[in-house]
């Protein structure tokens, strides 16, 4: 903003940017500011972070990653990995990586839940459960591969979303993800924000 300088009540003579484009509906009609994190409505009070992913498919196969309460001499919580036939000790820095995923990603589309079996969210390929440290669970269905966009479904809330099909792996993590044996980290994007 610009002001006259001088003697006398300051006035704008002009805004450096059009003020009215943030408040522009996008493509979904939804209002400027709508908090599009895949998580919205669901970190409240006393959030600070996870303590147990799960990773169910159609097949039934599951993985789970679990947080244990501060085991080591520095306070560092560590997480294992279950999956069914074996207990193992998980890299804790990519638990905290997958569950920053869940916190910092956001939608790219929404759809009406009325469009959730059309968009593959009645009969998903996979279901997450993020237990976080107040004790609550969220679930999120995850749905079909459209326009290369994935569809999600926040059962807490009911709001049906699309990410990027680029987070596939991501989303959906294998037991692996979580071990040495693989040399990059999946998540380290959401780690370095």
């Amino acid at each position: 903003m610009r002001r006259t300088p001088g003697s006398g009540p300051d006035q704008v003579l002009e805004l450096p940017y059009d003020a009215r484009g943030p408040l522009t509906p996008d493509a979904d009609l939804l209002a400027a500011f709508v908090d599009r994190s895949l998580l919205a409505g669901c970190t409240g009070p006393g959030f600070a972070g996870f303590q147990r992913y799960v990773v169910q498919r159609p097949d039934g196969s599951r993985l789970t990653i679990n947080s244990q309460a501060a085991a080591t001499p520095d306070g560092a919580r560590t997480w294992t990995i279950e999956d069914g036939q074996s207990t193992v000790e998980a890299l804790p820095w990519r638990a905290g990586g997958y569950g920053s995923l869940w916190i910092l990603a956001e939608a790219e589309r929404y759809a009406p839940s009325a469009r959730a079996a059309e968009l593959g969210l009645e009969s998903p390929i996979a279901t997450i459960e993020l237990l976080d440290s107040t004790n609550t669970t969220t679930r999120i269905a995850i749905g079909s591969l459209q326009g290369g966009l994935r569809w999600l479904r926040n059962e807490r809330t009911g709001l049906v979303m699309a990410v990027s099909s680029t987070l596939d792996n991501q989303l959906m993590p294998v037991r692996d993800d979580f071990l040495p044996s693989r040399v990059d980290n999946p998540w380290e994007r959401w780690l370095a924000r």
